[in-house]
């Protein structure tokens, strides 16, 4: 058996604008685990704002996982050790080791049944530009338009979001709003913002407060009418059960953020389970994360339109895919490339180790 890990910077063709950080790329690793005729990958790609994680860091304890398993560690044990500290890298590592015992025509290569709605980010940091776009995705057949919010003043992200409000106001999409502040509002513009916008069609608005404000969450749940999503919030089950307590209307998973494929699925289904709506996807990562996710999206049979939109940022896609969108809607049909692009590349880690 062998671990492999690759490191790359890939850069956007448009800045990310985050309420904490713009990005210019995504600093990312790839890990493989190949052995008996069959292969497994798995990315981290480091959110900031969601943990301490960075790349430096994930790639030093992916060094350690490498380390410990040709020590003769078993891989649960070491994807335990990593997971309290580094949850990303271990999420990334759990996604190698699932999709090997997969294989790789089951998740890696082979395509994914159906098409995904997903949701199209609106940018432009005034009312026009941001209105001239709105026009631009519906035309494109988007039905789902985001908007980050908290990066400015109060006033001026109302008149952005009344702009696109209106700019979409005369179609047959029935258009909906997602407003995700990203942590960025307080307890008075949290209220403030929910009751300037429940007239409008907005459909939720996304992590207002840090991960840790729980009171204030549940306060301004009991204060409005417009769904509430949690997003940096929620890592595992028990972080879904308080967000439906403390009135949660959704909760946006990524993969990323979960123990890989089986706890992504678990903690969606005690979503589900609680009433919550679940929204899926990441929008800071490469084609691989988001072709896994879009594989979770069909096994939960999910209807809320995703966000499985990292890959559409990048300038130059890497690894190469069969992902394509058309009038709203991801069309997945995997990654037959993706050996030929990472053997093409230089790894910056490889151990030898027994199953």
């Amino acid at each position: 058996m062998r671990l492999t890990v690759w490191r790359l910077r890939l850069p956007l063709h448009t800045p990310y604008k985050l309420s904490f950080a713009t990005l210019d790329g995504f600093d990312c690793l790839f890990v493989r685990v190949e052995g008996e005729e069959r292969v497994g990958y798995g990315e981290i790609t480091p959110l900031p704002g969601y943990s301490a994680e960075t790349v430096d860091g994930a790639l030093h304890e992916v060094e350690r996982a490498g380390a410990a398993l040709a020590d003769g560690v078993a891989p649960e044990r070491v994807i335990d050790a990593i997971e309290s500290r580094a949850p990303m890298a271990a999420s990334g590592l759990a996604c190698a080791f699932e999709t090997w015992h997969a294989g790789t025509q089951g998740l890696n290569a082979g395509a994914v049944d159906g098409a995904i709605p997903l949701a199209a980010l609106c940018q432009g940091d005034s009312p026009e530009p941001a209105a001239e776009a709105a026009r631009r995705l519906v035309a494109d057949g988007y039905a789902t338009l985001k908007l980050k919010v908290g990066a400015a003043p109060l006033a001026a992200d109302l008149e952005r979001i009344e702009a696109v409000a209106a700019a979409v106001r005369d179609n047959d999409l029935g258009v909906a709003l997602r407003l995700d502040a990203n942590q960025a509002l307080d307890s008075p513009s949290g209220r403030a913002l929910c009751r300037a916008v429940e007239t409008l069609p907005v459909a939720l608005l996304e992590q207002p407060f840090e991960p840790d404000a729980w009171t204030e969450f549940e306060a301004l749940a009991q204060t409005t009418t417009l769904p509430l999503m949690l997003d940096e919030s929620i890592w595992n089950e028990a972080d879904v059960r308080r967000a439906a307590a403390s009135g949660a209307r959704l909760v946006k998973l990524k993969l990323c953020k979960h123990r890989g494929l089986a706890h992504t699925l678990d903690v969606a289904r005690e979503a589900l389970q609680n009433g919550l709506g679940v929204v899926l996807g990441n929008g800071v990562q490469s084609a691989l994360g988001n072709h896994l996710e879009a594989g979770l999206y069909a096994e939960l049979a999910l209807s809320e339109a995703a966000e499985i939109n990292g890959f559409l940022k990048l300038a130059r896609p890497l690894p190469r895919h069969r992902m394509r969108v058309e009038r709203g809607r991801l069309h997945d049909g995997g990654l037959p490339d993706i050996g030929a692009d990472l053997g093409a590349l230089k790894p910056h880690g490889d151990w030898v180790f027994k199953k």
